[in-house]
């Protein structure tokens, strides 16, 4: 028995100070990103090293320089609660819990945008619980550091939104050969309506998806003139 106890003492040892270390880590790079841009993240490392994908040079946008709508419609569809969760959604994470359990299999994340850029920066993108742990330990570190504003910032700037492409200013580019600020509320929606699956379908695409065709009229319907979506949240 004292052989046992000493095992598992070592072992919840070890375990304490691998979270100690993985927060430790994560808190020091998010400091850092308060402030600088990402030289790059762990997606686009891991398309470019191991999926071998040609990675297109990013064109870092800043916040203020978007139309308001690209956020407004971003938090609309990916997060609703943004603004006040303090980076996980505890109610999402349990629908998408139980919708897993019952087709046995990990087919819906629950992730907020700050679990979302979490995963982008310092993960990988396979599907697994430990992944899933690691990115709710990360958005919740994130948010200790990073505002809000940033976030969303950084979110707009690192999403993979094609092949090789990361950023809605590249995505611009690439897609319809603009610079974001340049862009119509159309081709906005069409960009954002890809964000769940940016390397199956495109903005011109994306029509061969029942799923993706229903956002994208669902985003039509809460940007048009005269809805509560055009007013600042």
């Amino acid at each position: 028995m004292g052989l046992i106890f000493r095992i598992l003492k070592y072992f919840v040892l070890l375990l304490v100070s691998l979270h100690l270390l993985f927060f430790i880590v994560i808190l020091a790079f998010s400091f850092a990103y308060s402030r600088l841009n990402p030289p790059s993240s762990a997606l686009i490392q891991y398309r470019k090293l191991v999926e071998h994908h040609e990675i297109k040079e990013m064109i870092f946008v800043p916040l203020d320089k978007m139309t308001p709508l690209i956020p407004r419609l971003v938090i609309m569809s990916e997060d609703r609660r943004f603004s006040t969760h303090h980076g996980i959604e505890l109610e999402s994470l349990k629908r998408a819990y139980s919708v897993n359990k019952s087709l046995g299999g990990l087919y819906v994340g629950g992730s907020t945008i700050t679990q979302q850029l979490a995963r982008t920066l310092f993960l990988w993108p396979s599907k697994t619980y430990l992944r899933k742990y690691l990115e709710i330990i990360s958005a919740l570190t994130m948010e200790l550091v990073i505002p809000k504003k940033r976030i969303m910032e950084l979110y707009l700037n690192y999403i993979e939104l094609g092949k090789g492409v990361f950023g809605i200013g590249e995505a611009a580019r690439v897609h319809f050969n603009k610079k974001v600020e340049h862009l119509s509320r159309d081709e906005v929606i069409r960009i954002i309506t890809i964000m769940p699956s940016p390397l199956k379908y495109t903005p011109k695409t994306f029509h061969a998806s029942g799923v993706l065709e229903d956002r994208y009229r669902f985003l039509q319907e809460k940007s048009a003139p005269g809805t509560d979506s055009n007013h600042s949240q």
